[in-house]
């Protein structure tokens, strides 16, 4: 709450990464708790203040491949939670990662946190300009795909803290222009 405050205090954006793992039992038997670890850390800490949960994706898809059941955990996710929440992308393959913010964003995910999900296949060049070449190429590719899922399927922040009406058109692709 300290934290929270001081944040607010300075003008600044609090995100809160908790994350879970599994303490004396096996992947299979974590993978199968690891949705309600998730939901449960985010309706036990989510009252302290934060602006932001940057949470894992409540479920693993190993463990638990049906899709509506996954995207039915992040709903539960987005009841459990009283401020947005983005999904993390744990160094998860691209492809894979894709499909996790789809279900996310379906779900109430208010977008995407990633950078290796995005990039990590730029060191399998050898030199710094092809991993470089690969990151202003195929790592933009893949931003701006998470992006169109989020935009096509997120919930907007403004549904957790107004401001919808001074939003404006021409900030459409601001990320483009930073």
């Amino acid at each position: 709450k300290t934290v929270a405050d001081e944040c607010r205090r300075l003008d600044l954006a609090f995100v809160c990464e908790p994350m879970s793992y599994a303490v004396d039992m096996s992947d299979e038997e974590f993978g199968r708790k690891k949705a309600d670890t998730i939901i449960r850390t985010a309706e036990v800490l989510s009252p302290l203040g934060f602006d932001v949960l940057k949470a894992e994706f409540p479920g693993d898809p190993k463990v638990t491949p049906d899709s509506q059941e996954l995207r039915k955990n992040c709903e539960r996710l987005s009841r459990a939670t009283k401020v947005p929440w983005v999904v993390l992308s744990a160094g998860a393959d691209f492809d894979v990662f894709r499909g996790l913010v789809e279900l996310a964003c379906q779900g109430g995910a208010s977008g995407f946190l990633a950078g290796r999900a995005i990039w990590k296949d730029a060191f399998r060049e050898k030199s710094l300009e092809a991993q470089m070449d690969y990151v202003r190429t195929q790592g933009v590719q893949n931003f701006q795909a998470l992006a169109d899922l989020a935009h096509r399927y997120a919930r907007p922040w403004w549904d957790f803290y107004g401001g919808k009406e001074k939003v404006q058109d021409h900030f459409e692709g601001w990320y483009v222009k930073y």
